[in-house]
């Protein structure tokens, strides 16, 4: 496998250039709203109209979905690195390991162990459970769009 590292760089310095122009556009829009609203009160104009907000309970539902599935992705992410971080060490390493696990005074069950253990390194895949917490989230949002959809209005 190539090295990925610039490859990885380049991607996220451009989606870190994306977003912070996405911000700097809406950030102007709002200012630009805002100017126009307090001229209108200077001159004793009525206000413009602004947007009518979005139907609450669909917005909970594209967020929870939104949510939900990140946290999938990120899981299934992790997961592969997990499969794919993994490498096989040679046996002279093994015996290299064991040696100095009994040098410094390791039991005859750990050097055991270490001479059995054929894969080291990699991504454990503990970390993949850090996806919960979008998911929870997501769930959430779910949940708190179908209590809205229920309840009688």
């Amino acid at each position: 496998m190539p090295n990925m590292t610039p490859l990885l760089i380049t991607v996220l310095i451009v989606a870190c250039m994306v977003l912070v122009m996405s911000l700097a556009a809406r950030y102007k829009h709002r200012e630009l709203q805002h100017q126009e609203r307090m001229t209108a009160l200077d001159k004793g104009i009525p206000l413009p109209p602004t947007a009518a907000p979005p139907c609450m309970s669909r917005t909970y539902m594209l967020r929870g979905l939104m949510w939900l599935f990140t946290g999938v992705g990120l899981m299934v992410f992790l997961l592969g690195m997990t499969l794919t971080t993994r490498d096989e060490v040679s046996a002279s390493d093994r015996v290299w390991r064991a040696n100095n696990a009994k040098q410094r005074g390791a039991t005859e069950e750990q050097v055991r162990e270490i001479m059995n253990d054929r894969y080291t390194g990699g991504v454990t895949p503990a970390l993949a459970l850090i996806a919960l917490i979008p998911m929870g989230v997501g769930a959430a949002y779910l949940i708190a769009y179908r209590v809205e959809r229920a309840s009688p209005q």
